[in-house]
């Protein structure tokens, strides 16, 4: 799969399935208004994923980096519209999506590494969400 394929699944997998996930067990059928909403978020950031890594290989963007500042505004703005609770964790995802596409371009990880390094966020987001659900629960 390519970077941005990457990206979108990680996103969904990271943000908004554990979430949904989540309703279902506790026996709440998840609205389809917010159902809608997070698969218009997913879509959102897959489309601005993609669009910026197009405009990167075609020579539009300069970097990574400049990839990653280029997609990260619309995902931030998608899940701010769908009121996502944990905004704080969408942005650190931001900012760690930046820091590995920076490392990246400097050649100080390959884009296997920052695949892997990814992972390692996602986790961590996951694990962080899954604290906050237990403890509001």
């Amino acid at each position: 799969a390519d970077t941005a394929t990457r990206w979108r699944e990680a996103a969904r997998g990271a943000l908004i399935a554990p979430a949904q996930r989540k309703l279902s067990e506790m026996g709440a059928p998840l609205p389809a208004t917010v159902q809608d909403q997070m698969q218009q978020v997913a879509k959102v950031t897959a489309q601005a994923a993609n669009d910026c890594r197009n405009k990167r290989l075609r020579g539009e963007l300069p970097s990574h980096a400049a990839s990653a500042q280029c997609a990260n505004p619309p995902m931030l703005q998608a899940f701010n519209a769908a009121h996502y609770r944990y905004m704080d964790l969408i942005q650190f995802f931001a900012a760690k999506r930046l820091e590995v596409a920076t490392k990246i371009d400097r050649g100080e990880m390959t884009e296997q590494e920052g695949q892997i390094e990814t992972q390692k966020i996602y986790a961590s987001i996951q694990e962080t969400e899954r604290r906050r659900d237990t403890t509001a629960g």
